[in-house]
């Protein structure tokens, strides 16, 4: 548009394209006005438009970081699962070899051994993670208010007890500087 205002627009008399007539249009103050706010819209669309192209971007970004923090969720229980049941398939595997000298096959208690062995596999599993805190399990709100009053206790004996060594040895600390005071004073006298 500024372009056009800075050269005559050419008028076209009855809907016929004719470059001949070279008459110039005359553009008036109002129509000025209502082009320059026709501009001024266009930028206000034109940077509406770029706001709603990053807002569409980030959206995007959101959505693929959610599908993606699903994923980890299931590949995490995939993972626990594995983590528990691969063992067994191994222990299942060595004592479903079609050998006879494994001593427990002939045992009679041997079908119970092997259960309890697998029973202390899945417990270990789970305890290691649990421990490594891959799994998380909810304790009772009972427990978890023991836990917190248990570490606050610990905590002000804790303290109590820093308290009390501060001030047994703090007597021995001043006597101390009182002692070396003096030694750093006689040690003057004597030169």
């Amino acid at each position: 548009l500024k372009r056009a205002h800075s050269r005559p627009l050419s008028s076209n008399s009855g809907g016929s394209s004719s470059s001949s007539s070279d008459e110039p249009v005359v553009i008036t103050d109002l129509a000025r006005t209502y082009l320059e706010d026709l501009v001024d819209q266009a930028a206000a669309v034109s940077a509406d438009i770029i706001a709603l192209s990053e807002h569409t971007q980030r959206l995007g970004e959101l959505v693929v970081n959610s599908v993606g923090h699903a994923n980890e969720d299931a590949n995490m229980t995939l993972a626990v699962i594995g983590t528990i049941f691969l063992p067994l398939t191994f222990i299942a595997g060595i004592y479903g070899m079609n050998y006879d000298n494994i001593p427990e096959l002939h045992w009679e208690y041997g079908y119970l051994y092997f259960y309890m062995l697998d029973i202390g596999v899945v417990i270990l599993a789970l305890i290691l993670m649990w421990w490594t805190r891959l799994i998380k399990i909810k304790l009772p709100s009972r427990v978890r208010k023991a836990q917190r009053q248990f570490r606050l206790w610990r905590k002000a004996m804790w303290a109590r007890c820093w308290a009390k060594h501060r001030r047994k040895h703090s007597h021995k600390h001043r006597l101390h500087r009182a002692v070396s005071k003096g030694v750093q004073a006689v040690k003057k006298r004597a030169c």
